[in-house]
């Protein structure tokens, strides 16, 4: 019988369940394991909530949303916004950034001033 090591056993199980093909099988993981790289908010909080070992609906009641919140996030329908950051970074004890793309970083609490300021001062 072959002994395979409890990391090993759940990267093979993240990579099924992402449906991925037996090849690439590292790479999304990698990608997300590795900081993230080119990885987008979607996968990031796919991986996490796979990696805890967690259903949409169980990460939905965790977070304050429904299980088509979760749904909606991990397909890319509904941006992650700072407040929803927060809340996910707490349960995957991440920072918030992690689950913030390039738009959603510029939205955060504060930026709407400094973009006010930096137009006034361009006048």
């Amino acid at each position: 019988m072959i002994q395979m090591s409890v990391a090993k056993a759940a990267r093979i199980k993240i990579t099924h369940q992402l449906n991925c093909p037996w090849q690439a099988a590292d790479q999304p993981e990698q990608r997300v394991a590795e900081g993230g790289g080119d990885a987008s908010p979607e996968e990031k909080l796919r991986y996490y909530r796979l990696l805890h070992n967690l259903s949409q609906e169980e990460l939905g009641k965790m977070e304050g949303c429904t299980l088509w919140g979760i749904v909606n996030f991990e397909k890319g329908g509904s941006d992650i916004y700072y407040e929803h950051a927060l809340k996910l970074g707490e349960i995957f004890e991440v920072v918030p950034e992690t689950f913030l793309d390039e738009y959603t970083c510029f939205c955060l609490p504060g930026n709407g001033k400094r973009i006010r300021k930096i137009r006034n001062t361009t006048k």
